[in-house]
Parts: C-alpha cells; sequence; structure tokens
C-alpha cells in the first residue's frame, strides 16, 4: 500500500480530530498534525503510529516554510484558524492574520518548495456577510462584515490567485455551520444542548439566546471532513459549497434538541431579547450542487448531529 503524507492544521480543533480520525481509518495515511493547544480529552486517536505531531505558529513565516521544505506533504489541510466571528473583534489583525495571511504563506511556501502538494483552505460561508439571496453556492458575491469573514475572504481568494496564476492544486471548501461536542458556548446548537442538559438536571431555570428567528445550514463534522478529502482527490482544484443544503430555525432547534432530552417544553425555559421578535430574517442555505456531483452523500441526519453533542458534552456550570 503506498502512503500519502498529509499535513493537518488546527489539528487538534474540532474539524482537525474528526479529519485526523478520518484519514487514520483510511489506513493509507501518515499524518503530520499542527496545532498549539493539545486537548488531552482527545489524545487516543493521536495516540498512532501513523501520526506525528508538530507545534506549528501559523503566524511565524518561518515555520511555515519549513515544515512544508521538509515534508513536501501529498495533502495539506489548512484548517487553524479563528473560529468566532464575535471574538474576532476583539482581536481584528490577529484574526485576519491567521484565517487570511497564513493562507498566503503556505500558497507561496508550496509554490516555493513544494509545488506537487495540494492544499484545502478551511473557507466559511460568513464570506458571504448577509446573503441578498435565499440559497448561496460558488458565486454568490462576497461581503465580509467582520475581521473573521474578511480574514477568510483573504484566503480564499489566495487560494484562487495561486490557482490561476501558479497552477498549484489549491481548494476552497465554503463551510456552512456545523458543531459537536468539541465546540464552545460561543456556538449556537452547542449552547443550545449544553444549557438544554443543564435544565434536564434541575441546575438552571432559564437560559437565553439571542433570537429565535435566525436561520442556518447546520450538519455535521463527520460528514464534512469527508468532503474536505474527497475534494482533494478530485483531478483538478475547484471551490465547493459544504453545506446540508437546508436550512433550520433556532426554535426548530430547540425544539427537536427538547424532544431528543425529554424537555416538551424546553421553548418555555429561553429568554430572547423582545427586538429580535421583528428583526429581519437572515437565511443560509448552501447549494450543495457541485459537492454532489463529485460524489459526496452525507450520512448523518441532524438528529444525530444532536445526539453526538448531547451524549459526549462536558458540562460547564
Amino acid at each position: 500500500m503506498i502512503m500519502k503524507t498529509a499535513l493537518v492544521t488546527g489539528a487538534f480543533g474540532q474539524d482537525g480530530y474528526f479529519l485526523t480520525k478520518y484519514l487514520i481509518e483510511l489506513k493509507n495515511y501518515h499524518i503530520i498534525c499542527c496545532g498549539n493547544r493539545f486537548n488531552k480529552t482527545q489524545s487516543n486517536i493521536y495516540n498512532n503510529k501513523n501520526i506525528e505531531i508538530k507545534k506549528l505558529d501559523i503566524k511565524n513565516d518561518y515555520e511555515i516554510y519549513k515544515i512544508i521544505k521538509d515534508h513536501k506533504p501529498d495533502e495539506l489541510y489548512h484548517l487553524a484558524g479563528f473560529s468566532s466571528p464575535l471574538i474576532s473583534w476583539t482581536k481584528p489583525k490577529e484574526a485576519i492574520d491567521v484565517n487570511g495571511m497564513s493562507t498566503i504563506t503556505f500558497l507561496e511556501a508550496i509554490r516555493l518548495f513544494s509545488p506537487k502538494t495540494k492544499i484545502f483552505f478551511a473557507s466559511s460561508a460568513k464570506i458571504f456577510g448577509i446573503p441578498t439571496q435565499p440559497q448561496q453556492d460558488e458565486n454568490t458575491p462576497i461581503d465580509s462584515q467582520d475581521p473573521y469573514s474578511l480574514g477568510k475572504y483573504i484566503g480564499h481568494q489566495a487560494v484562487r490567485l495561486y490557482r490561476k496564476k501558479f497552477n498549484v492544486f489549491a481548494s476552497n471548501g465554503i463551510l456552512y455551520n456545523h458543531e459537536s461536542h468539541l465546540k464552545n458556548l460561543n456556538f449556537v446548537v452547542y449552547k443550545i444542548c449544553h444549557y438544554a442538559k443543564l435544565l434536564k438536571q434541575k441546575k438552571i431555570n432559564k437560559f437565553s439566546l439571542l433570537s429565535f428567528n435566525s436561520t442556518i445550514d447546520f450538519g455535521d463534522p463527520r460528514d464534512y471532513v469527508e468532503a474536505m478529502h474527497l475534494i482533494l482527490q478530485q483531478d483538478k482544484p475547484n471551490d465547493y459549497i459544504i453545506s446540508m443544503n437546508n436550512s433550520i430555525s433556532i426554535k426548530e432547534i430547540c425544539l427537536k434538541v427538547g424532544k431528543l432530552i425529554g424537555i416538551s417544553d424546553l421553548i418555555s425555559h429561553i429568554e430572547v431579547p423582545e427586538s429580535s421578535m421583528n428583526e429581519n430574517i437572515v437565511k443560509f442555505q448552501g447549494n450543495n450542487k457541485k459537492l454532489k456531483s463529485i460524489g459526496w452523500a452525507p450520512k448523518f441526519s441532524i438528529n444525530d448531529t444532536f445526539k453526538l453533542i448531547l451524549n459526549n458534552i462536558t458540562l460547564r456550570y
């Protein structure tokens, strides 16, 4: 069996964890896991003879050049970055450097030292800002609204530029909402599941959300990392929406989680600002037709994802 080398940045975050797990199961990868925060609760999957753990500061150009020059990976999955648009306002320059400028450095390192490396960049649906069309595709106009999405936009456009100018095999995956128990309270589905469990245990009586009316296109990270891998197995690089092509409101999510956990009146325990009742609804729904055309099909339902979170979440009280 011919072994490939895959380098994964952000390997100890949610997507890095599930991608590493998936690549291990394929049994033909040597995986270089890069990051700066190793989570001991996940250590079981990283204790594998085909995994090499490297500390990497993606704000350091020298470290990026060196790791690409030394390893010349067959595939590079650039998943590291700021994960929260809200938090990105507290460190705007760092968010742009991490999400955008590091991507340019990786692309330049590939061009100079490892031109056969294929790179996947974890772009984001947040680059569309407040979309005017009810369903977005790969050609939807970009309108970044915060430092997080501005950084993603820079990385996204750099991928396109290096692909066109230097023939680098560089692909964007425009990722829509996907969560697991490895997220935190800055993420709405995780937050709903977390507080629903505390309610079930009678440790709290109420919790708050910003809105019931907002809608998201929500999927499972286990499906989405398979899409990432599939994208780099194609003959030519391209950009792909990674989504479920299905919009669901926060209220609907609360009702589904309540039913799963056995709290029929979960909605009555949630407070939202009165002003949110009259807000304009922004609809995020990604058209995944292009991704499905190369053979991707999700395996997990929305309830499967809720169960993954509810069964594995670490409660903070």
